[in-house]
């Protein structure tokens, strides 16, 4: 497997809110955005036979951890 972290320094995400962060449509509170960016990055995650989920960062912020399995390439 191949492990990609995210960490940012923002406000977070509660623990209420972590269930349901990749549901198409799911808006942190204040948020602008259209909701659906993360319910894509899921689908492509698992479209690819990896998973996707989010940490709290000690201090603030959140980090979002993808894993994906490795491949073996055969070179000719």
């Amino acid at each position: 497997m191949v492990e990609l972290r995210v960490s940012d320094e923002g406000i977070g995400v509660p623990d209420w809110e972590r269930r349901r962060i990749f549901e198409a449509f799911r808006k942190g509170e204040g948020s602008r955005s259209s909701g659906v960016g993360l319910a894509i990055c899921k689908a492509i995650v698992e479209a690819h036979g990896g998973t996707i989920d989010v940490d709290r960062t000690p201090g603030g912020g959140a980090t979002f951890v993808v894993c994906l399995p490795m491949r073996e390439v055969r070179t000719p």
